[in-house]
This record gives C-alpha cells, sequence and structure tokens, in this order.
C-alpha cells in the first residue's frame, strides 16, 4: 500500500482489496468473478 490505497470489503467482508484511490482501476464486478475463482478448502458459508 501506498496511503493513498483504500482497504475495501467485498460480498459481506469475505474478502478484502487493496485499490488506489482516486487513481487507475477500482473493483467491481470482475474483482467479485475473480474472486469466486479462487480455490478454498474453507466450507462456504
Amino acid at each position: 500500500m501506498t496511503g493513498v490505497d483504500t482497504i475495501d470489503a467485498f460480498h459481506r467482508g469475505a474478502f478484502h482489496l487493496v485499490q488506489p484511490k482516486g487513481r487507475g482501476h477500482r473493483a467491481g464486478m470482475d474483482a467479485m468473478l475473480l474472486a469466486a475463482l479462487v480455490a478454498d478448502a474453507r466450507p462456504v458459508r
């Protein structure tokens, strides 16, 4: 993080993203789709 980034929670806090504040690409549905593809052995709640 550079100090001008934000940490944003998605999907009711199930995962967080560090994103640039006021510049560059910020997450939306693309981030949700990518996060859904990450393998995880924990059970889904």
